[in-house]
């Protein structure tokens, strides 16, 4: 499935990476906020389309502004599966 995401935060976005190790193909990438923010809720993403090559990287950027906000996220490829995880930006 996958190794980790990891985020690169900036002043106007931030940019996930998703790590391979062996899911591969059209992938999708989901995350709805969960908690923390402290002001305007942030907007979720729903099946962000992207092209993931077996144990490889693929970066996502995502406008906005960093709010300190968990979030709950998914990433389903048509080989590998699905795989869930908690980021926080």
């Amino acid at each position: 499935m996958f190794t980790k995401r990891t985020r690169t935060k900036s002043v106007i976005g931030v940019t996930v990476e998703i790590h391979s190790t062996g899911s591969e193909g059209l992938c999708y990438y989901s995350a709805e906020p969960w908690f923390g923010w402290t002001t305007v809720k942030p907007l979720p993403v729903y099946e962000v389309p992207f092209y993931l090559q077996a144990n490889q990287t693929n970066k996502l950027w995502f406008p906005g502004i960093q709010t300190g906000t968990t979030w709950k996220a998914k990433v389903e490829c048509p080989v590998g599966g699905v795989d869930y995880c908690n980021p926080t930006y």
